[in-house]
């Protein structure tokens, strides 16, 4: 938007254009590159500061990866230099600590990466240093285990990493070194693998990183190691590929990372390799570009960590 355009718009049409507001279907992204949260814009692929250093008060962000929406319309989001979880305003881009070593009692965040929200509001971080997935109560920042080497029974997970909550309430996780999908009883902590070489059929996982639910409840899964999009029966654990450098159309993927859906279904990619937000056909597996280098004005990615589509209300 030019200057004088600025200066001759009215103060309602103003708020109802800040680019930190979020519109319904724009995309936020974590991007620990960049220090920032961004918004993108779904049909231009213009980036624009949602919270940085240089934008918004509070805590700094260092090194931001693991990114939600809460039921209220706040953004949550993982420091992993800082071992700590931030509130995020989404008008203002002003932080806070929700939880952190000196916020909030319980199991320690040692090193959080990835982030999900529960029904009720309570947010599940996954920690690679304890191989542990912990619950965050929203308003005090206490801290329980939910699943942890010592803390329920069944399959190990190894490394943790990407993480959904399922319409039941289970928690599935990406576990990018077994590699598998592990589903975890919210209540026990007992974990189960449904998905890896050895249960399902298709297409075995290299490196699975980033998880999305589609509306019909299947998964979707990005691994990064084959460069690849599966789509996971979550009943069965039966793989099949959705798009891949033989699936589709479009730059093929070169290191994808982080996938979410929007509301009309189609899926986003954000592909380190290219630096690239990537739509991708859910029946097609057809690639399109929506923002990067050359698509889109505004801040240049960096390493692109979590990514959240703001609902319709």
């Amino acid at each position: 938007m030019s200057l004088c355009r600025l200066l001759v718009t009215t103060s309602a049409a103003l708020l109802a254009a800040a680019p930190a507001l979020g519109a319904p279907g724009d995309i936020i992204v974590s991007d620990a590159g960049a220090d920032a949260v961004l918004r993108v814009d779904p049909k231009t692929g213009d980036r624009s500061l949602v919270s940085s250093n240089r934008h918004g008060s509070g805590p700094r962000v260092i090194l931001p990866r693991g990114l939600a929406l809460e039921p209220a319309g706040t953004l949550v989001l993982v420091d992993s230099a800082t071992d700590a979880l931030l509130r995020i305003d989404r008008k203002s881009g002003n932080r806070i600590v929700l939880s952190s070593s000196e916020v909030g009692v319980g199991a320690e965040l040692r090193f959080p990466v990835e982030i999900a929200v529960e029904a009720d509001g309570s947010v599940l971080v996954s920690d690679l240093a304890s191989s542990a997935i912990l619950r965050i109560d929203p308003r005090t920042g206490d801290r329980t285990t939910v699943t942890a080497p010592l803390v329920g029974g069944g399959d190990r997970i190894y490394t943790p990493g990407d993480m959904v909550v399922e319409p039941s309430g289970a928690i599935l996780v990406a576990d990018f070194s077994a590699p598998a999908l592990v589903r975890v009883d919210p209540k026990t902590g007992e974990r189960q693998v449904f998905s890896s070489a050895d249960r399902g059929q298709g297409p075995s996982f290299s490196r699975p990183v980033g998880l999305a639910i589609e509306a019909d409840d299947n998964l979707l899964v990005i691994d990064s190691g084959s460069n690849a999009l599966y789509r996971v029966d979550p009943a069965s654990g039966d793989r099949s590929v959705v798009s891949s450098a033989d699936r589709g159309k479009g730059r093929p993927f070169a290191n994808p990372h982080n996938v979410t859906v929007e509301a009309d279904g189609g899926i986003l990619v954000f592909d380190d390799g290219v630096a690239a937000l990537l739509r991708v056909d859910p029946r097609s597996g057809d690639r399109a570009l929506v923002s990067s280098q050359t698509v889109g004005k505004g801040t240049i990615f960096g390493e692109v960590w979590g990514i959240v589509v703001v609902p319709t209300p």
